[in-house]
This record gives C-alpha cells, sequence and structure tokens, in this order.
C-alpha cells in the first residue's frame, strides 16, 4: 500500500509522465505517449492550486529534460573532461533550468485561469504549453530541443508542419490532451461533440499530404555524403589532422563522378588559410571529375583574433558560409570575463568562435542555391526560415560524435526531418559519426548510412521552389491562434462551468 501511494503520489506522476513523453521521440518513435505524458500532465495540474501547480510542472519538466537531453552528460565528462561529479552537476543544473518552463506552464495556467472550464482543457492548456515552447527557443540563445510537435513526424498531425510548423503541432497534441479529459466530464452530446472535432482532425491531417506547396526546379543530381566515424578525442589530437584528411579522401574516392561530394562539420581540422593546399586538392579533383566539394572546417582571419566554425565549397559549388548560432559555452563565452574565468578554473577545455554574419550568401551548386546550417542550427524553426529565401536545398553539416552513443543523434536527425517538412525543402544530413540521411520535402528519410561507422550515402536530389504557409507567415499563425486562446478563454471563463475537482 505504501508504494501504491507513492507512485499515486502528484509528484511521482509528474515525473513519471516527463520521462514517458521522451518515448515519443526518435530513436524509440512511440509517438502516442506524448499524447498520454501531456495528459498525465495536465491530470495533475487540475488537481493543483497555484504553488502545486509550479512544482509538478517542475517536476514533470525535470523527468522530461532528465531522460531527453541526458546526453549533456556525455559531452561534458566523456568529450570535454569534466569530472564526474562537476559533469553530473552542471547536466542537472541545465535540466533544472528546462524544468522551470513546464513549471511556468503549471503556475500560469492555474495563477490565471483558477477555473478548470472547457475552454481551459481545449484552448488555454495548448495555448499556454506552446507559447513556452516558442519562449524557450529564442530566450537565452534558445533551446527549442525536444518540442513536442517534432514528436510526430510519422504521424498525421505532421501535415500541419508546412501550415502552421512544429509549435501548432504542439497545439494540437496539447489540444487533443485537453479533450481526452473534457471527455471524461462532459455528458453524452458534448462526448459525441468531441469525439466528431477528433475525427474531423484526422481527416483534414489525412487528406493534407495529398497537397504539395513546393515543387521540383531543374534536373536531379546526385549527390554523396561522407561519415567519417572518428571519435573528437582522436579528431582534435595534436598531429592527426592528416590521418583524419587521408581518411576522408580514401571514403570518397570513388564518389568524385557524382556531382556534389560533402563531407561533415569540420572533416578538416586545420583552420584556414592553414588548410589552403589541401582545399586546393580537393578543388583539383572536383574539377577533373567536374563535381563540387562541400566541407566544414574552420577559419582563422588574418588577424587572428577571430575565429569561425566555417563551410567551404570548391570546384563547381561556390561560396563560404560561417556558422551564425553558436552554442553556449560549447563555442563561445556569453559574460566572457566571469565564464572564461570559471571555465579555466573547472579545467573544462571549451572553444571561442565567433558568430557569422546573420545575412550570408548561399553557397551556389549549378542552378542551385544551397541554405547551409552547421550542427546546432538546424533545429531552430525560425532562424531555418529566415535563411531559406531563394535556396532550393537545406545541408546541415554536423559531429554529433561530442553525444557518444546517446539518443540525441536521433533527436537531431527528427528535428532535420521537421525543417524538410517547413521548408519544403531537401535536406542533407551530413555528419561526423552519423544518422547521415537524405530527407524528402515531406521530411521523410529516403536514405540513411548506420550511425557509428564509416561510409558514404549516395543519393539523388532535386532543388525545390514555392513556399509553404509556414516560409510565407512564420510563426504569425501559431502566436494568433494562440493570443485568441488566451484571450477567449479569459472572456468566457466566468459563463462556464467547473468541469473538474476544485484545488485545495
Amino acid at each position: 500500500m505504501k508504494i501504491k501511494r507513492i507512485l499515486l503520489n502528484p509528484a511521482c506522476i509528474s515525473v513519471f509522465a516527463g520521462m514517458l513523453g521522451v518515448l515519443a521521440f526518435a530513436p524509440f518513435h512511440l509517438y502516442p505517449l506524448m499524447l498520454v505524458s501531456l495528459t498525465a500532465f495536465l491530470w495533475v495540474l487540475q488537481h493543483s492550486n497555484v504553488a502545486q501547480a509550479f512544482r509538478r510542472g517542475f517536476y514533470y519538466g525535470f523527468g522530461f529534460f532528465g531522460a531527453g537531453v541526458s546526453w549533456v552528460y556525455v559531452s561534458l565528462h566523456t568529450f570535454g573532461d569534466t569530472p564526474i561529479a562537476l559533469a553530473v552537476l552542471l547536466t542537472a543544473a541545465f535540466t533544472a533550468i528546462l524544468a522551470l518552463f513546464p513549471a511556468c506552464v503549471g503556475w500560469l495556467l492555474n495563477r490565471y485561469y483558477p477555473d478548470n472550464t472547457s475552454l481551459k482543457l481545449w484552448l488555454v492548456f495548448p495555448a499556454i504549453w506552446t507559447l513556452l515552447e516558442w519562449v524557450r527557443s529564442w530566450v537565452f540563445t534558445g533551446f527549442p530541443w525536444l518540442l513536442a510537435g517534432s514528436s510526430q513526424s510519422y504521424w498525421p498531425l505532421s501535415s500541419i508542419v508546412p501550415i502552421a510548423g512544429t509549435y501548432m503541432v504542439s497545439f494540437l497534441i496539447a489540444q487533443i490532451a485537453g479533450g481526452i479529459i473534457y471527455y471524461n466530464y462532459t455528458s453524452t452530446v458534448f462526448r459525441r461533440n468531441t469525439l466528431i472535432y477528433f475525427a474531423g482532425l484526422l481527416l483534414v491531417c489525412t487528406a493534407l499530404p495529398f497537397y504539395s506547396w513546393t515543387h521540383s526546379a531543374g534536373t536531379p543530381f546526385q549527390v554523396s555524403l561522407a561519415q567519417g566515424n572518428i571519435t573528437p578525442s582522436l579528431k582534435w589530437r595534436p598531429g592527426e589532422a592528416e590521418n583524419t584528411f587521408k581518411h576522408y579522401l580514401t571514403l570518397t574516392e570513388g564518389h568524385w563522378d557524382n556531382r556534389l561530394v560533402i563531407w561533415p562539420e569540420a572533416a578538416i581540422t586545420i583552420p584556414l588559410p592553414n588548410a589552403n593546399d589541401k582545399l586546393n586538392e580537393l578543388k583539383q579533383l572536383s574539377q577533373q571529375h567536374h563535381a563540387g566539394f562541400i566541407t566544414g572546417i574552420p577559419y582563422e582571419s588574418a588577424n587572428i583574433t577571430d575565429d569561425y566554425n566555417a563551410a567551404v565549397a570548391v570546384g563547381e559549388a561556390q561560396g563560404m558560409y560561417f556558422k551564425r548560432h553558436l552554442v553556449p559555452f560549447g563555442e563561445y563565452f556569453p559574460a566572457q570575463t566571469v565564464s572564461k574565468a570559471v571555465l579555466y578554473w573547472l579545467q573544462i577545455p571549451m572553444s571561442n568562435f565567433k558568430a557569422g554574419a546573420n545575412s550570408q550568401n548561399p553557397i551556389v551548386y549549378g542552378g542551385a542555391h544551397i541554405a547551409t546550417f552547421i550542427c546546432y542550427e538546424i533545429i531552430f524553426p525560425e532562424e531555418v526560415r529566415r535563411s531559406i529565401s531563394n535556396t532550393g536545398v537545406i545541408l546541415t553539416l554536423s559531429d554529433d560524435a561530442w553525444f557518444g552513443h546517446s539518443i540525441a543523434q536521433a533527436q537531431h536527425l527528427q528535428m532535420a526531418q521537421m525543417r524538410a517538412m517547413e521548408t519544403g525543402r531537401y535536406v542533407l544530413s551530413a555528419t561526423n559519426n552519423g544518422i547521415t540521411a537524405i530527407i524528402n520535402p515531406h521530411g521523410k528519410i529516403i536514405k540513411e548510412l548506420a550511425p557509428y561507422q564509416s561510409g558514404v550515402l549516395t543519393g539523388e536530389i532535386s532543388r525545390y521552389t514555392g513556399e509553404t504557409p509556414w516560409l510565407k507567415f512564420g510563426s504569425n499563425i501559431f502566436l494568433a491562434i494562440c493570443i485568441f486562446s488566451l484571450a477567449f478563454g479569459k472572456m468566457r471563463e466566468k459563463h462556464l462551468p467547473n468541469l473538474g475537482p476544485r484545488r485545495e
């Protein structure tokens, strides 16, 4: 009986519900569990006062992010050489910061909408949940990892993505969770209306994929993506740069007849301009085979004060890209005077890159303008949207080896799938150790390489033109829906019956 009491404790339910939600994402793909997770979370909030709602929201967030971003520990300890105790502490602190967002969902919901009305379930909870996800995507430089909508990449709800983006899918999942609870409180007539709504939503989502917002333009061409599978501890070891270069060169020696050859983030570890001789060798190979070549490479400015995480193209491809959205503490130091001193004392090895300009010319190959992103950048829906104008293909270069053998690689690729759906473009994901993949404009992975092995992935793609509604309007659609939901829910609150149990 004591164990049963513990398991049925709202705090325990909150933590478990959060952890359960992670199984909805890649690599598990148990999509309905995100709905189960949010339904349980909302049920707990219904039985909470304002202070309890904040605490239980925090518990939910700690379970959700604690399980979902546990790979942070691997980056810190295994590859950052951070002591175990400190790595655990820093991972827990990061998780606690993220957990504040679900905590705020609980507090805002019960503070400003104290009555458990039908509109609170159907409109207010989805609006607050989604708005907090949106805030999380930009506050403190942003971290839109594990957006609820991203978990639905293969479910019918994903057909909403080209219209209103990933956030709108988050709204709908939260709305269905509210509908499930509402169903249990209402009469036969309202239950029937609830089922009719669910059936109508399913019908619309099933029909939408038959319409294509974008279309192929130009001749399809072959691409080859190299996956070197080199661990960071070896890749960045002094004296290993030449071996890494030769490894990638050997991998792709039989693929130069393809139109475009791509190496991942920092495949060449010697910074430009010191690596000009190697780049010239690759340029000659490309020109000899009438191919384009793109690789990730560090770039050092002439005054040696500014370093960039870059991508460069040679041969039939032309252009250079400097990473714009850097990882705090991983690629640059916020509040440098304080953070540098602290990190030096903790003996955590870090980089210090400078962010590239917000507006950069795309890499060009033939008639295709390629929107390029490096690693972390592909997870930001709005930033990708703002950079996609007049480009026909999306390329993301990454080195997920920093996450070790964890769930991060699959989660990262799933977010790239959402960007393909939002923009209606092919996405090429070239990674060091996986998961290298080609994603079609509908977000489906048409080819991929297994992680943690060397290889080259070859496939055929096309550049795409046209605009999805998401590309045209961005967050405006879902923001308008959320604002309307909050305002309408507040205006009608006093005119609707209280459905659920009153809080203490």
